[in-house]
């Protein structure tokens, strides 16, 4: 059985200021084998969820969240 643990809530809110809605971002890994998603991918921020989940608009056409620990993304551009 996966068991996912939560963020603290200074994780979350360290990620919130770090990917804002509108950041590109670039899809490192993901633990996900059925998603369409591959390293690589580039996306959007829309938001970021209370549990740490990043949800982005993928350049392929995708709408999908990377669970916290689940997935990491990388944001472009300066740092």
């Amino acid at each position: 059985m996966l068991v996912i643990e939560f963020p603290p809530i200074e994780a979350v809110a360290a990620l919130c200021n770090r990917l804002p809605p509108g950041t590109r971002v670039e899809l490192l890994w993901l633990l996900d084998p059925t998603s369409p998603l591959k390293p690589g991918d580039l996306g959007t921020v829309q938001f970021v969820g209370s549990i740490g989940t990043v949800f982005c608009l993928w350049d392929r056409g995708f709408d999908k969240g990377i669970l916290w620990g689940m997935g990491e993304v990388r944001k472009l551009g300066a740092e």
